[in-house]
């Protein structure tokens, strides 16, 4: 159990090493939850390309605790949590110091003082919550009119959710485009707008973010990244080719469900954070399993009668592989997963195109790639 890192949606990412830093740039998150349990609390930086875990501590028995980092530039950065893994704060976060005051029962509704990027960025994370909240009901009232043939109600549904999907489009292009906050802007058009049908806003987006923020970083990588999606190369990184049993005993491969999106979800039966993370993955599943999206999943497990259970017990109805190897097996090492749950999505093409997804995250990448 000690390879499991127990974490909302991050997984397995290496501890920056001590390194001189200027002051300066430090920031301090000053954070106080009521009624949390003490934890484990990490502070991960949310980047174009990856996340990288930046400091850890422990809350004490009062629900307070600090955090801090150095940075180069301003970013945007997750506070998560090791008793809950569906719990976590975004914060789009400068140099100095800010107050963060929540409830554990109803974290999202947080407050933040001394940051005004995180005040302007806690606004787009709002609508994104509703917006998603949303689009989960309006899909379960269009499986259930088509089921019982009601087309007109279908229709109408439907067109609905196309209205709310344009207005909400909108929305994040204007707050990216006036925004004084250049973290904010990348995340709300990287997460939330479709590279190629929004291509002319985003080309221009950047442009005008270049002349505003010359020699940043994180623009960059962000235009790297938009460019990258356009040509198709957005990720140069091909998804290992992966062939084991299933619980039947018949050889399934991941290539051969190239053309479809796929979850490789690393998981056991014995891992209770896994176990926790398996409602997530099952209603992303049902959500978007007749969108080209399909899960393939590699267990750690050592026992067959186990892993059996757990697949039924958790209700996961996709492909299921393994060689019951657990950490020895080659596939683990291929990939390179030093603790679980973990897990990549690879596109039609057969490329890695994000890894460590996890509860809303998830959601909003496969609704981002598969609108």
């Amino acid at each position: 159990m000690k390879k499991i890192f127990l974490l909302s949606f991050v997984v397995a990412f290496t501890l920056l090493l001590p390194s001189c830093t200027n002051n300066s740039n430090k920031f301090i998150i000053d954070g106080q939850i009521n009624n949390m349990p003490c934890q484990r609390v990490a502070l991960t930086e949310v980047g174009v390309n990856e996340q990288i875990l930046v400091d850890t501590v422990w809350s004490d028995d009062r629900g307070h605790f600090e955090l801090s980092a150095n940075i180069p530039e301003p970013g945007i950065y997750s506070i998560s949590f090791s008793a809950d893994k569906d719990k976590f704060i975004l914060l789009s976060v400068d140099k100095g110091k800010m107050k963060l005051d929540a409830n554990w029962a109803h974290i999202e509704q947080y407050s933040i003082e001394g940051s005004a990027p995180s005040v302007s960025f806690k606004t787009v994370v709002d609508a994104a919550r509703s917006y998603v909240i949303d689009d989960e009901t309006l899909t379960t009232v269009m499986d259930s009119m088509k089921a019982r043939g009601k087309d007109s109600l279908y229709q109408r549904a439907f067109k609905q959710r196309n209205d709310r999907n344009t207005a909400f489009t909108l929305l994040l292009e204007k707050y990216a485009d006036t925004t004084q906050y250049l973290p904010n802007a990348i995340f709300a058009a990287q997460r939330f707008l479709n590279p190629k049908s929004e291509k002319n806003f985003i080309s221009a987006m950047i442009q005008s973010k270049e002349r505003k923020y010359p020699n940043v970083k994180l623009l960059k990588e962000y235009d790297e990244y938009f460019k990258k999606q356009l040509t198709g190369g957005a990720a140069t990184v091909k998804a290992i080719d992966i062939n084991l049993q299933t619980p039947d005993g018949k050889e399934v491969s991941l290539a051969s469900f190239r053309g479809k999106y796929v979850l490789v979800d690393f998981w056991a039966s014995w891992c209770p954070p896994c176990r926790a993370e398996n409602p997530n993955v099952v209603a992303a599943y049902n959500k978007y399993k007749d969108r080209n999206f399909t899960i393939y999943s590699v267990s750690l497990d050592t026992k067959k009668e186990n892993w059996l259970k757990a697949i039924s017990d958790d209700h996961l109805t996709w492909t299921h592989v393994s060689d019951l190897k657990s950490w020895e097996s080659p596939v683990v090492r291929a990939y390179g997963v030093e603790g679980i749950p973990a897990n990549f999505l690879v596109d039609p093409q057969g490329n890695i195109i994000g890894k460590d997804l996890r509860g809303e995250i998830l959601d909003a990448r496969l609704n981002e790639v598969l609108k």
